[in-house]
């Protein structure tokens, strides 16, 4: 709740009615610049800024581009209709690395399909985090946890009427986090395909641990997840302005060859160098060499139904929308029509007992020890690394440099040029190390570049560029 508290000020001198008015007239400027604020605070989170049109977001937050104007015309949308999820168009097959590469991508993102049945499933049987548990097993024999022993928990994922699940293809993330020793490693998550998961956490470290086991998504969302990727990779779509003095027009943009080609004539930007392609419709009265910059078009509505919704209610996320205002006792009041929490998006499962262990060292006498809670069938889980008073630690002997301090980063970076291209991580590098190296301002856009920092004394030259389309971000002049 909140309470605006005003100073009380005397106006014995002036009539009654005026009185009022002038109360009246400051309660509408408060409200006044309540609702603008609020409006203003909704537009900026990206949930709402998913639902609007790009229109409308430009409508407030125009781009600092000065062709942001022709953005705010109405321009044709990319098809309604689902488009092939891979690009039938792009000439020459992959070689045989790349086909390979691709296979071992595929499989590694492969997922368990959902059982037979309605679609989407009603939702008091869908995945419940609430009902669903995790136990961490004993050790055998019940012998003391050391460091390079394995834990396993024992994952039961249930239903919103509290029935265990019978298949598997729930999204879980496992993890053993110490926040007293600054210590955490990611867990391996394996399932059973019966409702039942393994979560595998590997100890290398000594002292208290404790296991957290979070459902991301359900097995039902990861099925409309599934579905709106391969039917509708273009539910974010990208504009390009056009412009010959004082003519411009802005069409929509896509990777792909839309499905009503060859009906609607196209401008093919396939980057020359890299094969990438890039099709944007051609403008009615422009040519396709007068394309002027490549830009974030919006998103599609909804492509989920109201069912299918309801299986993405984030965890502890806050919702308060205003469906009406009233004059109550001299002050306007924003009356909150809902406030919604969800309870199946990123929920921490329950532990059904001790979700904590603590570690030993291993042995002095350097003796190998074979303690496990896995079942013999679970092959050894050994991560990447791991974190450990904050700082990463890798696994398996790979040698690794600590950079914390500004002269052993720029000792590292001496006599060096580093080229940075990509996307916003990228930048977001750049930018660390711009810190330690004097950047040379060429007055161009810090999100898009180039952009460049020179360290004459150490002879250190770091450049950055963001990657070509599609790009997220402000308007990019097409160079």
């Amino acid at each position: 709740m909140v309470t605006v508290e005003y100073d009380a000020v005397s106006y014995h001198a002036l009539p009654k009615g005026l009185i009022n008015s002038r109360h009246r007239f400051k309660y509408v400027l408060v409200f006044l610049f309540l609702a603008v604020s609020v409006f203003i605070f909704l537009l900026r989170d990206i949930v709402t800024l998913e639902g609007l049109s790009c229109h409308t977001a430009w409508l407030f937050f125009p781009p600092r581009n000065s062709s942001c104007a022709a953005y705010t015309q109405k321009t044709p949308q990319p098809s309604q209709h689902p488009v092939p999820t891979f690009c039938s168009h792009r000439g020459p097959g992959p070689t045989h690395d790349e086909a390979l590469e691709d296979r071992r991508l595929l499989d590694a993102i492969a997922w368990p399909q959902p059982p037979a049945g309605p679609v989407p499933a009603p939702l008091n049987q869908t995945s419940d985090p609430a009902h669903s548990l995790f136990a961490i097993l004993p050790s055998r024999g019940l012998r003391a946890w050391r460091v390079g022993d394995q834990l396993e928990a024992l994952v039961q994922m249930k239903d919103f009427q509290g029935r265990s699940k019978r298949h598997g293809g729930d999204f879980l993330v496992a993890r053993l986090h110490s926040p007293a020793l600054g210590a955490g490693v990611a867990g391996r998550v394996v399932d059973h395909l019966d409702g039942s998961y393994s979560a595998l956490f590997p100890l290398p470290w000594a002292g208290p641990a404790t296991a957290t086991v979070t459902m991301v998504h359900s097995s039902e969302a990861v099925a409309v997840l599934r579905r709106l990727r391969e039917r509708w990779p273009n539910r974010i779509f990208f504009h390009s302005l056009y412009r010959v003095g004082n003519l411009s027009e802005t069409t929509a943009c896509l990777p792909c060859l839309p499905p009503d080609y060859p009906l609607r004539p196209l401008c093919n930007h396939t980057d020359p160098h890299t094969g990438e392609p890039w099709y944007c419709y051609k403008p009615e009265r422009l040519g396709c060499d007068f394309r002027v910059n490549h830009a974030m078009g919006g998103y599609q509505k909804p492509l989920y139904s109201k069912q299918e919704a309801l299986l993405f209610r984030r965890s502890g996320a806050v919702r308060l929308l205003f469906s009406f205002v009233t004059y109550i006792s001299g002050a306007f009041i924003l009356v909150p029509l809902i406030t919604r929490s969800g309870v199946n998006l990123k929920v921490v499962l329950h532990a059904s007992g001790p979700d904590s262990i603590d570690v030993l060292p291993q042995k002095i006498d350097g003796q190998k020890l074979e303690n496990s809670s896995t079942r013999a069938e679970l092959v050894k889980y050994t991560p990447a690394g791991y974190y450990y008073q904050s700082y990463w630690k890798p696994v398996g002997g790979t040698p690794a440099r600590r950079f914390d301090t500004s002269s052993s980063i720029t000792q590292c970076l001496t006599g060096k040029v580093i080229n940075m291209y990509g996307d916003s991580t990228m930048r977001q590098w750049f930018e660390y190390l711009s810190a330690f190296i004097p950047v040379f301002n060429l007055h161009r856009s810090k999100m898009v570049g180039p952009l460049m920092a020179v360290d004459s004394k150490h002879n250190i030259l770091m450049k950055y560029r963001c990657h070509g389309p599609p790009i997220r971000i402000r308007p990019v002049v097409v160079s």
